[in-house]
């Protein structure tokens, strides 16, 4: 006996089509989220008080993206400076809370710009001699913070760069001012 043929077994009036084959459609690929951003910051600060003259900053940030340009930044840190006016020698160390927002503005492919302002507090403790008397004292002054910079990405997550920044804050009888100053700050960020 020989097999029946395709057509031979197929029911007459039952035809099956083949299953329908579809091209996959390319797509774009989602546009690159932009990134977070941990950056640790160190460098000279100078006092525009008079009682202080220079010292020191370090702290770290970290940004936020809202959009492609504008990000949100938190930055705590450390500044310490010291300083003599009319006989007195002065010593100050704080601890500046800042928030508010930045723009990104990528130039080129690995570097970008950026500024940016802040609101916040800093945490202050203070000493001050002269012949025969000592006084200290601490406490909070509301503070702003206006900043500038740029960096260039060194790798895949890294990036360094320079920023200027310059903090306003109340005054207060304790410091004889405040402690407004310039800051100049090397970067180096970690993006996440």
């Amino acid at each position: 006996m020989e097999p029946l043929a395709d057509s031979d077994a197929a029911t007459p009036g039952l035809t099956q089509a083949p299953p329908a084959y579809q091209v996959p459609t390319p797509t774009a690929p989602p546009p690159r989220r932009p990134r977070e951003r941990f950056t640790l910051k160190s460098g000279y600060l100078n006092s525009t008080e008079d009682g202080f003259d220079d010292g020191y900053l370090i702290s770290g940030s970290w940004m936020r993206p809202i959009s492609g340009l504008i990000a949100s930044e938190v930055e705590v840190g450390y500044l310490n400076a010291s300083g003599s006016d009319k006989l007195v020698d002065r010593n100050v160390w704080g601890i500046p809370f800042m928030a508010g927002g930045r723009v990104n503005v990528p130039v080129g492919e690995k570097i970008e710009v950026y500024g940016g302002l802040g609101l916040g507090w800093i945490y202050y403790n203070a000493d001050a001699d002269s012949p025969g008397v000592s006084v200290s004292g601490d406490g909070f002054l509301f503070a702003g913070d206006a900043y500038f910079g740029g960096d260039i990405q060194l790798g895949e997550s890294f990036r360094l760069g320079l920023e200027g920044k310059y903090y306003a804050t109340d005054s207060n009888s304790d410091l004889g001012g405040g402690l407004d100053s310039y800051v100049v700050l090397l970067t180096l960020g970690f993006d996440h």
